[in-house]
């Protein structure tokens, strides 16, 4: 998270570096640092701003200013932190199935790239019910044992939640490269065996 402080000391610092290019280049020159450095510094600013919020939304800072510190803690927890900081929530009762304003559960993010195991089966444990967005945002990522995950912890092995989506899991898991060949392989074997159909079976 970028502090305030680094950026009042990045104004300062720029600012004297235009006092210095002013003296050493030609006034053509100088006037044109003048206006770029600043544009530059706003620029700056504004994409600073974004990194020191990034994954705090205006739904969560809306409840914290309502004072609703269960709303608060239950978008959070969608979104996620660490392990540690997802057990503590799931410890307070923080309810495993709200989902953000899009739509999108504790179960979704967890099944972004590199998305931990334990992370979906401790959502799983504490009773997130599996959806399938949830499913086609862990096929499109190539996470093998999260679905395998979600598949387990449904009582039909998860073949009502690739009949929601039906051909969809199949597609996504097509669209990125980030998972071995070999497990887009078995996530494409595993969905099939639950009735998606490739273009080639239709």
């Amino acid at each position: 998270m970028v502090s305030p402080g680094f950026i009042i000391l990045s104004c300062i610092l720029f600012g004297l570096s235009s006092l210095l290019l002013w003296h050493r280049f030609s006034n053509k020159w100088a006037t044109i640092f003048a206006i770029l450095i600043p544009f530059l510094l706003f620029i700056g600013t504004v994409l600073f701003g974004d990194i020191d919020t990034q994954g705090t939304q205006r739904y969560v800072t809306d409840a914290a200013q309502r004072g609703d510190v269960r709303s608060t803690r239950e978008q959070i927890l969608i979104r996620g932190g660490s392990l540690n900081q997802l057990k503590a929530l799931i410890y307070v009762g923080t309810n495993v199935n709200v989902r953000d304003p899009q739509g999108r559960s504790a179960l979704y993010w967890a099944g972004w790239a590199g998305g931990e195991p334990e992370r979906i089966k401790l959502l799983l444990q504490a009773g997130a019910k599996p959806d399938g967005r949830a499913l086609v945002n862990a096929a499109s990522w190539g996470n093998l044992d999260g679905i395998k995950l979600m598949f387990e912890a449904t009582p039909d092995d998860g073949k009502a939640l690739v009949t929601e989506v039906g051909n969809q899991a199949l597609e996504a898991n097509k669209t990125h490269t980030s998972a071995s060949a070999s497990d887009r392989a078995q996530i494409a074997q595993m969905l099939i065996a639950r009735g998606a159909k490739s273009n080639d079976q239709k």
